[in-house]
């Protein structure tokens, strides 16, 4: 039981630095996790991966450019 609730506890505390992330983190942090998204999100096509990172690189120029 116990693996199992430290499993669950890891994961909401996972969840919580993800969505948080764009108040504390840097543009590149950002982008790092923008990209993992992608290759988690179009595991199975690289094609729309690499389109969805095109799109995180734009976000971190725009973020720099702030």
């Amino acid at each position: 039981m116990k693996p199992v609730k430290l499993i669950i506890i890891l994961l909401a505390v996972g969840i919580v630095v993800v969505l948080t992330a764009p108040a504390w983190g840097g543009c590149d942090i950002n982008y790092k996790l923008c990209s993992g998204w992608c290759d988690i999100r179009y595991f199975n096509s690289s094609f729309e991966a690499t389109a969805c990172k095109g799109g995180c690189g734009a976000d971190k120029l725009a973020c720099l450019a702030q």
